[in-house]
């Protein structure tokens, strides 16, 4: 069992005057950075020129090239997408990292498997909020947290796992929960949830189910309507109260044909290749593809195909305005 951290484990004050250099002002970069700022820490940005370099002035932070963002900051973190982490580390990160200094990354991948090597005189923590930064925000405002992991990855000065618990704190996790993992084990189960279960299992379960009652003649609008719309209903019964949430919530008639129905479709043998998944994931094999130069275009050209995929069009027209 992972370890759950106390918030009576975390120093007062711990971040108030530290300096951060956030890298990257996406989603999660915006939303940490808020957060962090809010609980007393230096907050400067690191962007190339363009849309996150404006979005940032916009909300009136510094912005400032990756590498003067590293020569300013105690504590770099990355907030970038993963295939940038191994570039950016390399031009413009390392050749400005001396002792006292703290890498800082909310996803192990790039540190799980080895695109980034961490000097041995640099510490290096792990702060992975189980939310979109949409989400946090929210979270946060409304009193709210999210589950928060935290890893260490290397400690030369000693206060690296207080550090990563008073990030997790500013976030909110606390009032969720905080669990010690690493950067191996938190990338590993964060690439299996999303490519079996959250991401790739359902979409491609919702595009058979589309599928299967377009071929069989209903009206694309009910089959969007039965297994896309309604999904959203059964997520959040089921993130809000568990299974016994779900199926108490829910029609009696819903809850048995779903309790005796579903092990039709999801069989044993979907477990099987689950194991064969998360096995390459651990393993290496996914990091290995995706780190690559290259993949890129791939992805690009599989997103294309994902676009115009039949429950797209049934989604635009109806939700396009309607005429009179």
């Amino acid at each position: 069992m992972s370890r759950k951290y106390a918030e009576s484990e975390v120093p007062e004050g711990f971040l108030v005057g530290k300096k951060i250099a956030i890298l990257g002002y996406g989603k999660q970069g915006r939303a940490q950075a808020h957060l962090l700022k809010k609980a007393g820490a230096d907050i400067k940005i690191g962007a190339r020129k363009g849309f996150s370099a404006e979005a940032a002035r916009a909300d009136r932070f510094t912005v400032l090239p990756f590498s003067e963002a590293a020569q300013w900051a105690d504590i770099i973190h990355f907030l970038l997408p993963d295939p940038a982490h191994k570039s950016v580390f390399k031009d413009h990160i390392n050749p400005h990292l001396k002792t006292g200094k703290t890498l800082c990354f909310s996803h192990g991948l790039s540190v799980g498997w080895g695109d980034i090597s961490v000097p041995k005189d640099i510490g290096c923590i792990l702060i992975t909020p189980k939310a979109t930064g949409a989400k946090l925000l929210q979270q946060h405002e409304s009193g709210g947290g999210c589950i928060t992991l935290v890893g260490v990855y290397s400690a030369p000065i000693g206060t690296e796992l207080q550090l990563a618990l008073a990030m997790a704190q500013a976030l909110g996790g606390f009032r969720e929960g905080v669990y010690e993992t690493t950067f191996r084990a938190e990338a590993s189960a964060n690439l299996f949830a999303e490519q079996a279960v959250l991401c790739g299992g359902m979409t491609e379960l919702v595009k058979a189910g589309f599928k299967t009652l377009i071929d069989a003649g209903y009206p694309p609008a009910v089959a969007y309507a039965e297994c896309v719309r309604d999904l959203k209903l059964t997520v959040d019964l089921l993130a809000s109260g568990g299974l016994s949430c779900l199926w108490e919530s829910i029609s009696t008639t819903a809850a048995y044909g779903g309790m005796t129905a579903g092990k039709r479709i999801i069989d044993s043998s979907v477990q099987g290749r689950m194991k064969d998944l998360l096995n390459d994931i651990e393993q290496g094999g996914f990091a290995q593809k995706w780190l690559t130069d290259g993949v890129q275009n791939e992805f690009e050209q599989l997103l294309k195909v994902e676009k115009s995929h039949p429950i797209e069009v049934t989604h635009a027209e109806i939700n396009s305005p309607q005429k009179p």
